[in-house]
């Protein structure tokens, strides 16, 4: 599985790499905000990739939430916006309705949680969202996806090409994890600057709502093919506006 910082150029091998890398992001920060003595930095690159460093009162790294900016994707109206109390960065949870009637449900991080104080339900917001997809696989047409389906070949492709699942709501420690298929509606190459390492970002349409994908490039040489099916575990960011 892949991390969620290769996900947007920023691999690191080693845990030294890691903390080289974390450095740089501290470093080139261009925002800063303190709330509850949590000090948020705030990193976004030409690419589009952006990191929220969180560091506690001690200076320690606490939290690290990646995501894209995104603004091209479709705004999805979420309600029912709350607080799953996880860690420093509470991690919110919101229902996703179609026509008046709830498709599914998403769990996410989001660096604004610093900022709203998310600690109780919100009546709606509109989200931006992105998928980091570290543990994904693309498929060429719905037809590639359903025979990987009914041969059992991918645990991820048991499910609907356009499906979502929250499954990190479903644990004992809540999370972002997620299983998500989609419809391809575009992909393309991006370079991180700071690292010089590529990523693939991809638009893609599943039940309820159109995300943007990151994915490693390691993991994915080749674009996915523009109509195929995107499938796999990801974790769930959002840019709440």
């Amino acid at each position: 599985m892949a991390s969620t910082l290769s996900c947007i150029g920023l691999g690191a091998a080693t845990r030294e790499q890691f903390g080289e890398l974390i450095a740089r992001i501290g470093a080139a920060s261009d925002a800063s905000t303190t709330v509850d003595g949590v000090t948020v930095h705030r990193w976004r690159d030409a690419s589009g990739a952006e990191v929220s460093l969180a560091l506690d009162q001690d200076n320690e790294l606490a939290e690290i939430v990646p995501t894209l900016d995104v603004t091209s994707v479709p705004r999805l109206p979420v309600a029912h916006l709350g607080d799953l109390g996880r860690g420093p960065a509470p991690l919110c949870h919101a229902a996703v309705f179609e026509d008046g009637e709830q498709v599914t449900a998403l769990a996410f991080d989001t660096a604004q949680s610093w900022d709203l104080g998310i600690r109780t339900i919100a009546p709606r917001f509109d989200a931006h969202v992105v998928a980091l997809g570290v543990a994904m696989t693309a498929y060429a047409d719905e037809a590639d996806f359903l025979a990987a389906s009914s041969s059992g070949a991918s645990a991820a492709a048991r499910f609907a090409p356009e499906s979502f699942i929250p499954s990190g709501m479903f644990g004992n420690t809540p999370s972002a994890q997620s299983v998500l298929s989609g419809t391809v509606l575009s992909a393309e190459r991006r370079t991180n600057t700071l690292s010089g390492q590529d990523f693939i970002v991809v638009e893609v349409r599943t039940v309820g709502f159109t995300a943007a994908v990151c994915l490693p490039i390691d993991d994915f040489p080749e674009l996915p093919t523009v109509g195929g099916i995107l499938s796999g575990g990801s974790h769930m960011t959002a840019t709440l506006v």
